[in-house]
């Protein structure tokens, strides 16, 4: 099982458990894609929670020996997935979709355009870093982890 949007925001707070929400992209997938898409999920970069104990589950648990082999290359293409994502705002389809839910975004369209060029600019650094590997604890220094975390 793998949830497809793995970030804090699509979990839910219940007594002593957490409950995960948002299945609209679930299904059976690879444990490396849950792992990475965590870590570098933007909504999760700001989160204190130690990440290290997710990588290492996944890395001892269910990653398959054979497939460590690749990580790099695999985590890297996932980097690239977020920049592309990222990109979606320059869509108009996209934005028109923001416009319904905020007209005001539409006086700030440059600067929010702008924003989420240079986010998708640190994912493609990051894939780099990843491609040559980099442990993906570490692609984004604090700064940048902020940049990324933020909507716009």
């Amino acid at each position: 099982f793998n949830h497809g949007d793995s970030s804090l925001s699509n979990c839910l707070g219940y007594k002593d458990s957490v409950l995960i929400s948002d299945l609209e992209y679930a299904g059976k997938d690879s444990p490396i894609k849950q792992c990475i898409d965590y870590l570098i999920h933007p909504q999760n970069q700001l989160v204190t929670i130690d990440k290290k104990l997710w990588f290492d589950y996944f890395w001892i648990n269910l990653i398959d020996k054979d497939d460590k082999k690749l990580c790099n290359s695999y985590f890297s293409l996932f980097a690239l997935k977020w920049s592309l994502i990222i990109l979606n705002e320059f869509l108009p389809s996209i934005w028109a979709l923001r416009l319904h839910s905020d007209s005001m975004r539409e006086h700030y369209r440059d600067m929010i355009l702008e924003r989420q060029l240079y986010k998708s600019k640190l994912y493609i650094k990051a894939s780099q870093k990843l491609f040559n590997d980099e442990s993906p604890l570490q692609v984004f220094n604090k700064s940048e982890k902020t940049i990324i975390n933020e909507s716009y």
